[in-house]
């Protein structure tokens, strides 16, 4: 994938969480971000693109996932997690997303799974995506 429809998907995915996703502060990958003071929740949205895909002589097949990171205060317990999950669910989860390229296909989204950290409660939530894009 040339990097301008790359930046363009990551763009529109970004968009689209910030947008939709509004009960916690929220880092980007590669932008300065620093977590509340007052020890509240925020999410770190990344997105990771799968090693292969597919082509054909017209298209290639792109997959990926959105990973949200749930940073929430220690001791918050196991429903804030799962009620975060669900608002993640309700912006990326089986919805078609347009972009400047390709659309982006999501499939259903997974988690929580619970990460190990002793300071904070931390999750990953994962939904994972694809992208047609004609060649």
């Amino acid at each position: 994938m040339a990097a301008a429809n790359s930046e363009a998907v990551r763009k529109a995915i970004a968009e689209a969480f910030e947008t939709g996703f509004t009960a916690l502060s929220i880092a980007f990958d590669n932008d300065q971000f620093n977590p509340p003071a007052d020890g509240s929740g925020w999410v770190a949205l990344k997105i990771r693109w799968s090693k292969g895909q597919i082509e054909t002589m017209s298209e290639t097949l792109h997959r990926g996932d959105v990973v949200v990171e749930l940073n929430l205060p220690s001791g918050s317990g196991d429903g804030d997690a799962y009620a975060r999950r669900d608002e993640v669910a309700t912006v990326f989860s089986r919805k078609t997303l347009p972009s400047a390229s390709s659309d982006v296909h999501f499939d259903g989204t997974s988690g929580p799974r619970k990460l190990s950290d002793a300071a904070r409660s931390r999750w990953e939530v994962v939904t994972p995506f694809m992208l047609l894009e004609t060649i």
